[in-house]
């Protein structure tokens, strides 16, 4: 499983012009506590909205994320950016929930699926994603050759990826 560091440095809370009106004091408030390593109460927050949003549902994943659940986090976003039973990648959703989705399957240990999804977003598509691709080679990089090559031809890493930065982006 993919250790997570679920504190990391604090990011200042902002407003993503990405999200919708009559939700940007929520999502901020719950970004602002995500922030201060505050998954569980961004999660309580988030119990008392009624609104079955997409945007909340991300950020609901984005806690079960912080909070070490991540297969919980995989069944939030899966139905959010997955089309066509599961097989395609949905395009006209925010990149953001797709990289969300790539960093829960990266905290479960689906490296492959991961990297597809990564593969999908495509270059500088969300700071997320750069930064999943830049931890992944980071990680890659400390691999010894015969674990680089067992990983080219499928093998399992003996090794979970590791990121110096919280799993999970809001904006």
């Amino acid at each position: 499983m993919t250790q997570l560091n679920t504190a990391g440095p604090a990011a200042a809370p902002r407003r993503d012009s990405q999200w919708p009106a009559d939700l940007a004091g929520v999502l901020g408030q719950v970004n602002g506590l995500l922030a201060e390593g505050k998954p569980a109460d961004a999660l309580a927050l988030l119990g008392k909205e009624k609104n079955a949003s997409p945007w909340l549902q991300t950020a609901r994943g984005v806690c079960q994320l912080r909070l070490g659940h991540a297969a919980g986090a995989v069944e939030v976003f899966a139905p959010l950016v997955l089309a066509n039973g599961g097989v395609v990648l949905r395009q006209d959703v925010p990149a953001v929930f797709r990289a969300n989705y790539a960093a829960a399957l990266l905290a479960t240990g689906n490296l492959p699926g991961a990297k597809w999804v990564l593969g999908e977003i495509g270059p500088d598509g969300h700071p997320l994603a750069d930064r999943l691709r830049e931890g992944l080679g980071r990680w890659r990089a400390g691999l010894t050759f015969w674990q680089r090559l067992r990983l080219t031809f499928g093998g399992e890493p003996d090794a979970p990826p590791t990121f110096d930065f919280p799993l999970g982006d809001l904006a």
